[in-house]
């Protein structure tokens, strides 16, 4: 499975769980950084590959949740109510839950803090976000020292 064979509807739940993970709240966040497009861009990487399924798999899973718990798809879903399948998720003792988490939030990051050129932190704006420039991060700032590496 490929990300081009996800559907429309898992895609927007990827965008809309990146963009809880990554919250704009009057800032920047991964709607911004159009972190949801990074994402699947690095899963049609062959390196991702093998997690692409369970990724899918996890995003039915919290669709699934939304419309046990609200009746509605997670997309539709308040913000506090989509933080907290998320959460529960994330808290749930059963591997595949934690690993599931784990890969969407380091995904999201990545999206974020990315090189713009795989697709998400739009026009650097993730590493304006945290202070550096993009030709800072393109030299190797170190910010511990203070200069270049």
């Amino acid at each position: 499975m490929t990300p081009a064979m996800m559907t429309d509807e898992q895609k927007s739940i990827l965008a809309a769980a990146a963009a809880r993970i990554l919250p704009s709240d009057g800032n920047v966040g991964a709607n911004e950084a159009k972190v949801s497009t990074a994402i699947l861009r690095a899963l049609e990487h062959k390196i991702y590959s093998t997690i692409v399924p369970a990724v899918v798999h996890g995003l039915d899973a919290l669709e699934a949740r939304a419309q046990e718990l609200h009746k509605q798809s997670f997309v539709d879903c308040l913000p506090e109510h989509q933080d907290a399948l998320l959460h529960g998720i994330q808290e749930d003792p059963h591997p595949f839950s934690s690993f599931f988490f784990r890969t969407l939030f380091n995904l999201t990051l990545e999206g974020f803090l990315g090189d713009p050129k795989h697709g998400g932190n739009r026009q650097g704006i993730g590493w304006r976000w945290i202070g550096l420039t993009p030709d800072q991060v393109r030299r190797g700032f170190c910010a511990e020292e203070g200069q270049s590496q």
